[in-house]
């Protein structure tokens, strides 16, 4: 919130209706989400013939790959969010709004990725960025690596806005 004169306080909106902070702060909480699929959720009790132990259960691997895909296909939304506004991005910029809206529109594709209208512009570049179909789990992590020059991060995809 900004002070204004009068003492009124309003939302500043900047950058395809969102106010700066807020991205940012949105791909804090996204990062610090990813951190958290990594700790334990709880912990099992073994029962053994010597006794009993307890040990850290983790989430099953595929289910963690899944929803750090999910928080990183969200981030890239809310970075094109903050890029909607910019007329003339850089190829990085540009990257990213194509990893977004692979992660938007990736399951209204067939399954042979045939550019049909809207999604032509969006297919051809997942391909140069060198990905083919079928969805795959990992292809979206590819891909922001890619568009990143590194590995993901909301760190690094704060730093190209």
């Amino acid at each position: 919130m900004l002070s204004r004169p009068g003492g009124w306080k309003r939302r500043e909106v900047l950058c395809g209706g969102m106010p700066q902070p807020f991205t940012y702060q949105a791909l804090e909480s996204i990062g610090r989400a990813i951190a958290d699929l990594d700790r334990p959720t709880g912990s099992i009790t073994d029962v053994g013939t010597y006794g009993t132990s307890e040990r850290e259960s983790y989430r099953p691997i595929a289910e963690r790959d899944a929803v750090r895909e999910d928080l990183i296909g969200a981030a890239f939304t809310i970075a094109q969010t903050y890029l909607a506004s910019i007329k003339a991005k850089t190829p990085t910029q540009q990257s990213v709004c194509t990893v977004a809206n692979y992660w938007k529109h990736r399951d209204q594709w067939d399954a042979q990725w045939n550019p049909n209208g809207s999604n032509t512009v969006t297919i051809n570049a997942v391909r140069a960025m060198g990905e083919a179909p079928p969805i795959s789990p990992g292809q979206l992590t590819r891909l922001a690596e890619n568009a990143l020059g590194r590995p993901f991060s909301t760190g690094a995809l704060s730093a190209v806005l």
